[in-house]
């Protein structure tokens, strides 16, 4: 990968093939999502280190957090969403690979990650999540979102704030025989997380104003689709999130368009 080429941290950090995902979703091409271990980025990093992945602002920024596990997920999240829009701004116009550092990924008003890089033609849409471990970042010309989520135990504990009766039936017929009920449900519960990263509006819709109606199967992967009147009047209907079971987590990705 250009971007992390000869960088340690190269090795663990990973492009999932995703054009799939984007024709499920009806996106063209490019949809990069990075995926990352954050285990080496446990300890303290050197300035040389930071230098080569980070602008001096976000050096700064590494360098504000008082809790290590904080630092740590916030620089994966960082690290991905460079990767992201690396892949993206390299299939997108031949030739470009910028590196990480020209690639500053700041945070809005609301706390949306959003890309600083002068001179793009149109804009560039992001979304950070980390769970357990892991991080995950997608870029994309669309707003859009993705969640990471470790299937844990608490899913199951609070399945009543994000999932209805009627949620779990579609679920289960869906998916019964291919996994369990927690990774069910943490399926569930990333692709709303996902939908309520990617929308426009404020407040944020509740857990229960995002309705899950129907899943099919997309390949290794499944695509969900959801009723909501809570992101805006025009956005077209049903919501789609593609979202898959890698081993103990679920990644969910979506994207949002208007009519």
């Amino acid at each position: 990968m250009p971007l992390l080429d000869g960088h340690p941290l190269g090795t663990d950090l990973s492009l999932l093939p995703s054009t799939s995902w984007a024709a499920a979703l009806g996106v063209e091409p490019p949809f990069p999502i990075a995926l990352l271990d954050l285990a080496p980025l446990a300890g303290p990093l050197s300035p040389s280190q930071l230098a080569t992945m980070l602008s001096q602002a976000e050096q700064a920024r590494y360098q504000a957090f008082r809790y290590p596990k904080r630092r740590q997920e916030w620089l994966g999240g960082r690290l991905a969403a460079k990767a992201a829009v690396a892949a993206l701004l390299t299939a997108d116009d031949a030739g470009r690979e910028p590196a990480a550092p020209e690639l500053v990924i700041a945070n809005d008003p609301a706390g949306k990650p959003h890309l600083e890089l002068p001179g793009l033609a149109q804009p560039v849409y992001l979304s950070i999540s980390h769970s357990h471990g892991r991080a995950a970042a997608l870029a994309s010309l669309h707003p859009c979102g993705i969640d990471l989520q470790a299937g844990i135990p608490t899913v199951l504990r609070v399945k009543e704030r994000f999932a209805t009766p009627a949620e779990e039936a579609v679920l289960t017929e869906a998916l019964g025989r291919q996994h369990a009920e927690l990774l069910r449900l943490t399926m569930l519960w990333a692709a709303k997380e996902a939908i309520r990263k990617m929308v426009p509006v404020t407040p944020l819709p509740a857990f229960q104003d995002v309705v899950l109606t129907e899943t099919r199967p997309v390949g290794s992967t499944h695509l969900l689709l959801f009723s909501t009147d809570k992101i805006c009047h025009n956005a077209i209907h049903p919501l789609r999130v593609v979202a898959a079971i890698m081993n103990d987590f679920a990644l969910a990705a979506t994207a949002l368009f208007v009519s």
